[in-house]
């Protein structure tokens, strides 16, 4: 027994900070309200709720047989967690310290706020908030695996991983309460004198020469959104195109369907018949000329453009980027299996991934490059956009 609880001890002192220290910080504090004005760790409130979220998420999916619940706080959960190191700052006794971090804190979250009011738009208009939707690659994925493997799935990539990803998020921002006197000097930068009369008056006690703000923080805001400008248009783009095709369908669709009603669901994606307006079955001029998937490019680039402030506000580079890259890793198994999908509705898929990058236009331009050299690149480019423009 000894030597188990010694195996114990040593893994939890391996545990993060805010995981190691939060046990001792719940059992001081008898509500959320508490433990935000009691404990010495912003991490530790979002914690708390994000841990408490992953059971009820979990049983969520297997009462309602629906396991896009974690899809449905997406655009939510970030920003809740976020917020909560802010209310820290300002409630809890330890924020006296942090008043010169409030303004890149209320940047940040201001950034995440019109990320999240945008999304949640979108998300809401593709009908995923209703209690029937589900994602449709999870759907695939069910049909795919034996259900004790996809339950295995459910627990520990939907239910576990996913909402401590987006709790990640929100570690860059806890990362941002630096003492006054590691805070980075900048030539051109606001000092604290400037925005001391909107806080309260305990905050004082920082230098009224302490830089809150410089030009890198107008630099960053500027690429956020940008990114976020270019997430909206691509979103638009492709929700128009799809809602555009799927009304031409419908009819065919349903003749369809009154004939193979009896017929057993395939386990694969067959080949769909796309009308001729919108062949080949997917967007490919605009910002899809140029990148597969610009709307999930431009979300990855605005999480790791966030992560840069806590760089220019800390200089903690590796950790404050591991979230976004961690984000980029999900990003890239789910895209993984969306194309994987998409090419078997839309053969003509494949050859556009040969023409057009994933993510980054730089991929575009190396593949031109490419079949330029071998010379595919005019076959390749009529049998997907036959005689129109990329354009």
């Amino acid at each position: 027994m000894s030597v188990y609880k010694a195996a114990l001890v040593r893994y939890v002192s391996d545990l993060p900070p805010p995981f190691r220290t939060l046990p001792d910080a719940l059992r001081s504090s008898s509500s959320p309200q508490a433990l935000l004005a009691y404990s010495d760790d912003a991490r530790h409130l979002p914690l708390a709720a994000t841990l408490a979220l992953i059971p009820a998420v979990y049983v969520l999916g297997l009462v309602s047989g629906n396991v896009s619940w974690v899809d449905r706080i997406w655009t939510s959960w970030p920003v809740l967690c976020s917020s909560s190191v802010l209310a820290w700052v300002v409630v809890n006794d330890g924020g006296n310290a942090y008043g010169a971090c409030i303004p890149r804190l209320v940047v940040v979250l201001c950034l995440q706020a019109i990320w999240s009011v945008r999304l949640t738009c979108h998300t809401a208009r593709r009908g995923l908030y209703e209690l029937n939707s589900e994602d449709y690659r999870y759907t695939q994925v069910r049909r795919l695996l034996l259900p004790p493997l996809f339950q295995l799935i459910h627990l520990l990539v939907v239910a576990v991983a996913q909402p401590l990803l987006l709790f990640s998020l929100s570690l860059p921002v806890a990362a941002l309460l630096q003492p006054v006197s590691l805070l980075p000097a900048h030539g051109l930068a606001i000092p604290f004198s400037t925005i001391s009369w909107l806080l309260p008056a305990r905050f004082n006690v920082t230098p009224p020469d302490t830089p809150v703000l410089h030009a890198g923080d107008l630099v960053l805001t500027l690429a956020a959104l940008l990114v976020l400008a270019i997430e909206r248009a691509s979103d638009n783009a492709m929700y128009a195109f799809q809602s555009a095709k799927h009304v031409d369908m419908d009819a065919a669709a349903a003749a369809k369907a009154a004939s193979a009603r009896n017929s057993l669901p395939q386990r694969t994606p067959s080949p769909v018949p796309v009308p001729l307006a919108f062949y080949p079955g997917f967007p490919t001029r605009g910002l899809h000329a140029y990148s597969r998937h610009p709307n999930f490019a431009s979300e990855q680039t605005f999480w790791v453009i966030l992560g840069l402030f806590a760089v220019i506000g800390s200089g903690a580079v590796p950790e404050m980027l591991a979230p976004a890259f961690a984000l980029s890793i999900l990003f890239c198994a789910s895209t993984a299996l969306t194309e994987w999908i998409t090419t078997r509705k839309y053969p003509v898929y494949r050859t556009y991934s040969r023409l057009v990058g994933q993510f980054l236009p730089q991929e575009t331009m190396l593949k031109w490059l490419w079949t330029a050299v071998r010379g595919t690149w005019p076959t390749l480019e009529r049998e997907v956009y036959g005689r129109g423009t990329r354009r």
